[in-house]
């Protein structure tokens, strides 16, 4: 993915909650054949799969963000099948037949995570399946009154941190005070701390294991497998009970796997069955939706593996970090 560290950031009103999710009034154009289109995973990939899902992974954030995200996006030269709108995004979200969905938000400047919090609080606080995860700068000089407001008044589920969007390492001390506050919500945060697909100052499993020592308690996933340091990030997360990692962007996405051993892959998924989320990062794939999912199933790993994958590792962790979540369904 490419680094948006230059997108604008001058301040504009808080953009209106989107309504009427999985209608027509989701729809911009108003065609209800385009607002009611198929399913994002057909009924024989569900089918296959065995059993419910949970992304894991997805992102959403104000048009005007979300516009300058594509447009990186295509600088850089990636071929994206789901451009779209906040409201076409989220409609499509609501059609994958996801049980859940982990909505990410990230900052790329400081100023800006207090009012992005505050939209997709508006985005989600109506609609169930959706569960939130806000964000906030290191360079915020009101970084605890941000993250209070979002996990405590709002009852986020989490924080996502992206390290070389916000050119900052996982364990950057000015991190120390929102790492508390997550730590003692009994929330969790979710960190692009990989050195996929760039190599900088602010990524690598060696910042991930000091965070980790430093807060045993707090419940990280380290997203992407910690690409391109996989064998790293999963020893990192056998070894500590409160560390997991998501696989999104990792199955099914060639520019990354033509450069893995598959058969090995495989054997690491079976392995660490117990410890990896699935997500789709979702709306930013050069595939379709259903690829990385059924991807699982053509690994030819377990059925248990598969079920723990898709659906029942996210279920226990939002069981501890979100329980009234996990008994509205």
């Amino acid at each position: 993915m490419p680094c948006h560290c230059d997108l604008p950031t001058d301040e504009e009103p808080l953009p209106e909650p989107i309504q009427g999710l999985g209608s027509t009034s989701a729809c911009p154009t108003g065609d209800p054949a385009q607002a009611q289109s198929a399913p994002l995973v057909s009924p024989e990939g569900l089918a296959r799969l065995g059993g419910p899902f949970i992304d894991a992974h997805a992102h959403l954030f104000p048009d005007r963000l979300m516009a300058a995200i594509w447009r990186a996006f295509r600088a850089d030269g990636y071929a994206l099948q789901h451009e779209g709108t906040s409201a076409t995004v989220a409609d499509a979200l609501l059609r994958t037949g996801a049980e859940r969905l982990f909505l990410l938000v990230y900052a790329h400047k400081a100023g800006m995570a207090a009012s992005l919090n505050d939209w997709l609080y508006t985005v989600t606080r109506d609609e169930p399946r959706f569960v939130p995860f806000g964000t906030v700068h290191p360079d915020d000089a009101d970084r605890a009154a941000i993250v209070s407001r979002c996990l405590i008044d709002q009852g986020f589920a989490g924080l996502k941190l992206h390290c070389s969007v916000q050119r900052m390492p996982c364990d950057d001390p000015r991190l120390d005070p929102v790492y508390e506050i997550v730590q003692d919500a009994g929330r969790a945060v979710i960190i692009h701390a990989g050195t996929a697909p760039y190599r900088d100052a602010h990524t690598g499993v060696v910042h991930a294991r000091r965070l980790v020592a430093r807060f045993p308690d707090l419940k990280v996933v380290f997203a992407h497998l910690g690409m391109w340091e996989v064998e790293a990030f999963g020893a990192l997360a056998a070894a500590n009970a409160n560390v997991y990692l998501d696989c999104s962007s990792v199955i099914a996405y060639p520019r990354f796997t033509a450069q893995m051993d598959l058969d090995w892959l495989g054997g690491f998924f079976e392995q660490l069955a117990d410890k990896i989320l699935w997500g789709s990062d979702y709306p930013y794939l050069e595939s379709d939706y259903e690829a990385p999912l059924l991807g699982l199933w053509e690994m030819g790993l377990s059925a248990a593996a598969v079920a723990k994958i898709r659906h029942d590792n996210a279920q226990r962790l939002l069981a501890v970090i979100r329980p009234e979540v996990v008994r509205s369904v």
